[in-house]
């Protein structure tokens, strides 16, 4: 025999069953590098009669070949394996995080526990109602990045690598891009209407160094009070450093000034305007909406979105309904809850390891920011959802500025008197009445009992009672506090009772009755309190920003259907008012005409007044056509007119297109084509 049979047959095995098969080749056959057949003997060793060896089987395990295409489709089956088992109840364990580069949290995959009260005052939605999933916020410079895709979620929380490409700046993107052609960002031009599409830089609309000053000052005084989304000693820095290097600043914060400018002068009358920047106010607000514009699409904020740039698109928005309440805004508020969703702010902070100064000005913002797309969606008959889907960020504390820091580490204790948070939380507190109610009203009828709807409005009262104690009426800051929660608290009782009279069987009947029009009273003579009381002069401009467009609405439709009454007087004189404030706000923001909402009202003013003179004899019946069954006789107006006679006269003051129920207008009201019925 050869020399490799001699060394075979020195060497010792144990034999097996003929049939045994393993899964590596004998030693000879390796060393020879020919095919091994595996079986105990192999054949090689059994023609040549040496001896078949196989090395021992607790060898060390050769080396893991890297990932490959199949691997992860392989892990992708895990996962959705993962998946359905978090569906059953059970979810398997997963490595935590590599630190650094993101923030991370687990959702509860177990039974939702029952939510305290204090806890659905955090949170809409709870987030154990959702699908389990792992979020994560991936910090990119000044931005961030949320996620809470579960597939993709996994896949970045493991691999570094897909972090830092998530986080890689803009300006190596477009390097790596060569000569491509970029993509055009998304312009907020789509969406607000501008006067023209010269391409100047947003530095060309900035006013001098010291007008800007002033208007800085006009914004702390008059309008942050009452917005309080922004932190005035850090802002009040970098507004003057931005001054003093003549506006050269980031992308976002030249939004902020932008935004800044433009509430400063919303805020001021026309002569003030005209004397501070020696134009007429509404070129400055066109300068300053165009600048505001220019720095929206030079910062391609709605791409790479901050902090700084959601709280000048809030402030700009919320300021600009006092001058124009349209749809596109609503639209654009609802981009920029989006944006606000996409950096994470719906979740809280401290679950992703931001510092405490930054938790709580993400706070501040978000809560305003939904506030804001709540109270635009009113204006254009979309209910109010109260629905944020995977919120849990925590109401902001009830603290002044001076008691934060950016560099603090331990948080303030929120105050119980009143600080410059407290009209923002007294409008959170009662936003979250108005989700409450409308979830209950929203549900089965079995389910709406008045009873019901009245404990919760006593809480949101409870509340407004509370701020009489703690607010001095003597200081303006504090007394539009006080008026303007009971304002929203009366004008939220008015909208969920009509809402509730929807469910029962004589809701036409009680809509027209005294008690309902003295509630309506109630809410106009208050909103004409807070804009001719001296001491809110600062504050008319966000007065504006609620207009009483239902009430009124109401009022009109009451007085059309009961000439006389107990009342009639007095809302004659609440109406008269309500067209006069918005004569006064026309000249205040130097608009020429009305929306088509007071085109409406106007009309319906107009039938109302010749319903008053037919029943005072100073206007034949025939001037309003068949007035036979509207609940107005030659022997005078009838104590309580039927469902038919309502229906009946409701349709000849109102086109003939809209099916019309008072006691629904806030699911119909707004869904008009209002200028178009109109005509």
């Amino acid at each position: 025999m050869d020399a490799d049979v001699a060394n075979g047959a020195q060497q010792t095995s144990t034999p097996l069953p003929q049939d045994h098969r393993t899964s590596r080749s004998c030693l000879r056959c390796h060393r020879r590098k020919i095919r091994c057949d595996k079986a105990r003997p192999c054949g090689a060793c059994s023609r040549l009669g040496a001896v078949c060896t196989y090395p021992p089987a607790h060898r060390q395990a050769p080396r893991r070949a890297r990932s490959t295409i199949k691997d992860i489709t392989t892990r992708l089956t895990s996962l959705e394996s993962s998946l359905i088992a978090a569906n059953s109840g059970t979810v398997n364990e997963v490595p935590s995080q590599a630190p650094g580069t993101t923030s991370t949290r687990r959702a509860s995959t177990s039974v939702p526990p029952v939510q305290t009260e204090e806890e659905e005052n955090h949170a809409e939605v709870p987030s154990t109602d959702l699908l389990p999933v792992e979020e994560l916020v991936v910090k990119d410079g000044l931005s961030s990045h949320y996620i809470n895709e579960v597939l993709l979620s996994r896949v970045v929380r493991k691999d570094p690598d897909i972090q830092s490409a998530l986080a890689t700046p803009r300006s190596v993107d477009s390097d790596a891009t060569g000569d491509m052609p970029k993509s055009l960002p998304f312009s907020p031009r789509t969406l607000l209407p501008t006067r023209g599409t010269s391409r100047v830089a947003p530095e060309h609309f900035y006013p001098p160094p010291y007008q800007a000053m002033h208007l800085w000052k006009v914004f702390v005084t008059s309008v942050d009070p009452l917005l309080k989304v922004l932190h005035i000693p850090t802002t009040q820095i970098a507004v003057y450093t931005a001054l003093h290097q003549n506006f050269e600043a980031a992308a976002d914060f030249h939004c902020l000034l932008f935004a800044i400018f433009f509430a400063a002068t919303t805020a001021l009358s026309a002569d003030d305007v005209q004397h501070l920047l020696s134009y007429d106010k509404t070129t400055a607000l066109g300068n300053f909406r165009e600048g505001f514009e220019r720095a929206l699409e030079k910062g391609n904020v709605f791409e790479v979105p901050t902090v700084n740039a959601l709280q000048a698109l809030g402030i700009f928005l919320k300021s600009h309904r006092a001058i124009n309440d349209g749809r596109s805004a609503w639209v654009f508020s609802g981009s920029v809850l989006r944006a606000a969703y996409t950096i994470g702010l719906h979740r809280d902070g401290k679950d992703f390891n931001f510092s405490l100064f930054d938790c709580e000005m993400r706070r501040r913002l978000f809560w305003f920011l939904q506030s804001l797309d709540d109270r635009v969606g009113e204006d254009h008959g979309f209910l109010y959802r109260g629905s944020h889907p995977g919120s849990n960020t925590s109401l902001p504390l009830n603290i002044n500025d001076a008691a934060l820091d950016p560099n603090m580490e331990s948080m303030p204790f929120g105050e119980s008197g009143w600080t410059e948070m407290t009209l923002t939380l007294s409008m959170c507190e009662i936003n979250k009445a108005k989700s409450r109610l409308f979830r209950m009203l929203s549900g089965p009828k079995s389910r709406a009992t008045d009873e019901e709807r009245e404990a919760i409005m006593r809480t949101a009262i409870a509340h407004v009672e509370h701020l009489r104690q703690v607010c001095n009426p003597f200081v303006p800051i504090q007394r539009a506090t006080l008026l303007v929660s009971q304002l929203i608290a009366n004008k939220l009782h008015f909208v969920s009772r009509q809402q509730w009279l929807v469910t029962t069987t004589e809701s036409r009947q009680a809509d027209c009755s005294e008690e309902m029009l003295s509630k309506a009273l109630e809410v106009l003579e208050l909103s004409h309190k807070m804009l001719t009381d001296n001491l809110l002069g600062d504050f008319a401009w966000f007065t504006e920003t609620y207009p009483q467009h239902h009430m009124l609405l109401y009022v009109l439709w009451h007085l059309s259907l009961h000439p006389t009454g107990p009342n009639v007087d007095r809302a004659w004189a609440t109406i008269e008012g309500g067209f006069e404030l918005e004569k006064s706000r026309l000249r205040r923001q130097v608009q020429n005409t009305s929306g088509s909402k007071w085109k409406v009202l106007a009309l319906m003013e107009k039938r109302a007044r010749q319903a008053r003179k037919i029943i005072d004899g100073t206007e034949p019946q025939g001037s309003l056509s068949d007035m036979t069954g509207c609940g107005i006789t030659d022997a005078g107006p009838s104590p309580r007119p039927s469902d038919d006679e309502i229906e009946a006269f409701t349709s000849r003051l109102l086109p003939n297109n809209v099916n019309f129920d008072i006691a629904e207008w806030d699911f119909t009201l707004n869904n008009w084509d209002w200028l178009g019925n109109l005509e």
